[in-house]
């Protein structure tokens, strides 16, 4: 099989594209984990507060607060 420019120049950028869609990936999943055990912690220090409302169409929302430091 023979590559000429072309087919090495789309295989270059689907081998990169692939590699940013992993990265990006794998740090959203990282910020996501980091900021639940965040929350976890200033819930279980007090730092942050929430409460269930129902808002005017009936649905419940969470409203919080995260008291200063």
């Amino acid at each position: 099989m023979y590559l000429d420019a072309s087919h090495l120049y789309i295989l270059l950028w689907t081998v990169i594209s692939i590699g940013i869609y992993y990265a990006y990936k794998r740090h959203g999943q990282s910020e996501y984990a980091e900021g639940m055990a965040d929350a976890i912690v200033m819930h279980s220090s007090g730092a942050l507060t929430y409460k269930i409302i129902v808002n005017e169409d009936g649905e419940e929302d969470i409203e919080i607060k995260i008291n200063g430091a």
